[in-house]
């Protein structure tokens, strides 16, 4: 069975927003650890 072109648009455009999601979130624990609990990002590496 073959894949349709706008089922395989469907599911490109389902994952962009997956990944568009975890940035965000990536980006906002980022922000959190750093500013408000104050972690710097060199004790990651430790």
């Amino acid at each position: 069975m073959k894949t349709s072109i706008s089922e395989k648009i469907a599911y490109g455009m389902g994952d962009v927003a997956c990944n568009v999601v975890y940035a965000l979130t990536s980006g906002l624990i980022v922000y959190f650890y750093t500013n408000v609990i104050g972690v710097w990002g060199c004790r990651f590496n430790e």
